[in-house]
């Protein structure tokens, strides 16, 4: 096996390791768009850092972490009509980066590493940043799993339990940020956002519990990669597009087991 589809396939499995149970936690908050709207706000990230010659990690890490925690103020006191917001924050942004880019007399951007990422030029030191926080976060997630679990669920009975539902809210939002400024230079937004989302729903239809949701789903995104990378080698097709259009096929044969399932048992 080719050096670089190795280090695709390692580092696009420990990306889908995290992005299983983070995606989880994404579907069961109703918060499909958090995770779109944080990846379009990096692209605002990526301008500011090329306006300042700065590395693009720094720009993406900072604006991720400010729409997330602006996200967890307006939805804990209801600012803001949540959905309107996330589309406000997600189209703004993505504008005024998309503007930053291209006005800047400096830059020879191409739009597309941004959007799809550049998988197949991973190196081991990326590699090794990603199992890193990797580590960190599933960690987290283990420690705090029942806290979670409680403010996602029913965030009433957190309150009667006292746990303190802004401060996990943020821990959990910090965490997406996070993944996502790391892996959008590697995986690009479009795939990011896919692994994020698309796993956890197909998952959601054959899981009883959330503990076997979060193992299926975790199981799907791993099974996306190797497929995407399978049919990028072998047809000379993208890689990360390969990758969202094999997450789309999980998608759309589970929806159709799902049907078929419903119309026996009914």
């Amino acid at each position: 096996m080719e050096s670089f589809i190795l280090y695709a396939l390692v580092a696009g499995i420990g990306v889908a390791l995290l992005s299983g149970p983070l995606g989880c936690f994404l579907i069961w908050q109703r918060l499909a768009f958090f995770s779109d709207t944080l990846a379009h706000s990096a692209l605002l990230g990526i301008g500011i850092s090329l306006w300042f010659h700065l590395n693009p990690l720094w720009g993406i890490f900072l604006v991720t972490l400010i729409i997330a925690f602006l996200l967890t103020i307006t939805r804990h006191k209801k600012i803001l009509i949540h959905d309107g917001f996330l589309n406000l924050l997600s189209t703004t942004s993505l504008s005024l980066g998309l503007i930053l880019i291209s006005v800047n007399p400096g830059v020879q951007s191409n739009l597309m590493t941004y959007l799809f990422g550049d998988i197949l030029t991973i190196t081991f030191k990326d590699i090794i940043l990603i199992y890193c926080m990797g580590g960190i976060f599933l960690t987290v997630i283990w420690i705090f799993w029942r806290p979670l679990l409680a403010v996602t669920v029913d965030p009433d009975l957190a309150v009667i339990h006292k746990i303190p539902i802004i401060k996990i809210r943020l821990l959990f939002m910090v965490m997406i940020a996070i993944t996502i400024a790391v892996a959008i230079q590697i995986m690009g937004i479009i795939l990011i956002t896919a692994l994020f989302i698309i796993p956890a729903m197909v998952a959601r239809y054959f899981s009883s519990s959330p503990e076997k949701m979060v193992l299926l789903a975790t199981l799907i995104g791993i099974f996306v990669v190797i497929g995407g990378l399978i049919l990028s080698f072998y047809l000379d097709w993208p890689a990360a597009p390969s990758m969202v259009l094999m997450a789309t096929t999980f998608f759309a044969v589970g929806s159709i087991s799902n049907y078929l399932n419903f119309k026996i048992s009914a």
